[in-house]
């Protein structure tokens, strides 16, 4: 499957740029980074190791050992965001555990995901062990959902999303934000450098950099959290509104300033091109405003000081840093958060071991 990725490139680039509105080269990179996921625990899978472990028992004869086993039937619930990435680095790590699947895609990207079936498919799996189950309507999102979650046959969910879904949904089982705190003498550079990078348009046209937002309802709530940030107190530098030329999909490219900690983009996440900026002159008082929010997926910290690489990182309250770099999403790197943006790690060695069950075995060999 994971060599059948890029064979298939062009056909599933183009499936995810119709779907989901990325630009092509965008697109691109991503079905190269979903197959990268499923060489990664291909080799994964050869490793699932148990262990012997010394018996702390007088009696010379036991014999005390560990297996790892797989969980069983897997439900998958998956955003729209990264229509392939993220089928390859839960799916993918399933499968190597030896579990089948079920996945859910986003109502908004589903075909993405029936084409990566097809190629489990078509590169031997057995019929069953990567099923794909779409939704059009929220009611019945809600329906299967409750299935996945309840279903005494399916033993391992796995859900990416909003938080408060994922409340909801951990409720039921048992219930990332984007904003830059940026010193004062770097914001002109970074208003400068948004207009001139982020190009808006159509995905399957050259050349552009940001695509639509997944509906006319996501670039709502952009323009509503731009409004909001504004009645208190914020200031536009850049963007700031639909950008109706292209469709009511696409949202300009927008930095705000001097934002309140109330906003609602300082406490909800907005998923759009909105870029809130709070200034700081200390330290302490960029560590302390971020570890104030409810989420800790990542942060990101630009800064020429390794003595304050270290010191930030570790006050920082997240799962993951990126330190000079946006690219944090390796294969060999746990990812996930802490706080109310998730439980648990995917990619890495971690994330394969997810979906086994360790049992220990004690073995008499006394006659």
């Amino acid at each position: 499957m994971a060599r059948s990725c890029p064979l298939a490139s062009t056909d599933l680039t183009a499936i995810m740029t119709a779907e989901n509105g990325k630009p092509t080269l965008e697109a691109r990179g991503e079905i190269s980074h979903a197959a990268e996921f499923l060489h990664w625990f291909a080799g994964e899978a050869q490793r699932i190791n148990g262990s012997v472990i010394p018996s702390a028992s007088a009696d010379t004869g036991t014999r005390v050992m560990t297996i790892n086993q797989p969980v069983g039937l897997v439900g998958i619930f998956k955003p729209w965001n990264f229509p392939a990435a993220m089928v390859t680095r839960k799916v993918g790590a399933a499968l190597a555990a030896g579990c089948p699947v079920i996945l859910k895609p986003a109502a908004e990207t589903p075909l993405t995901a029936i084409a990566l079936a097809n190629l489990a498919l078509r590169a031997g799996f057995p019929v069953g062990s990567f099923s794909v189950i779409t939704t059009g309507s929220m009611s019945n999102t809600v329906a299967v959902g409750e299935v996945l979650i309840t279903h005494p046959s399916i033993r391992k969910f796995s859900f990416t999303g909003s938080t408060g879904v994922g409340k909801m949904l951990a409720v039921r089982c048992m219930g990332s934000m984007k904003r830059a705190g940026i010193h004062d003498q770097v914001v002109r550079g970074l208003v400068e450098r948004v207009g001139r990078d982020l190009v808006s348009g159509r995905g399957c046209e050259e050349g552009n950099t940001m695509g639509p937002l997944i509906s006319a309802r996501a670039a709502e709530k952009v323009r509503t959290h731009v409004e909001d940030a504004l009645v208190r107190g914020a200031r536009a530098l850049t963007g700031g509104s639909v950008a109706s030329k292209l469709g009511e999909s696409f949202f300009e490219p927008t930095v705000v300033v001097d934002v309140p900690a109330d906003a609602l983009c300082m406490r909800e996440e907005t998923f759009g091109p909105l870029l809130p900026v709070v200034k700081f002159h200390e330290e302490s008082e960029a560590v302390e405003l971020t570890n104030r929010v409810v989420v800790g997926l990542a942060w990101y910290i630009f800064t020429e000081s390794m003595s304050r690489t270290t010191r930030v990182s570790e006050a920082l309250e997240v799962g993951m840093v990126g330190v000079n770099t946006g690219k944090i999403s390796d294969l060999a790197v746990p990812f996930g958060g802490v706080k109310e943006s998730g439980l648990g790690r995917e990619g890495s060695s971690l994330g394969i071991h997810e979906y086994l069950e360790v049992k220990s075995i004690t073995i008499n060999t006394a006659p």
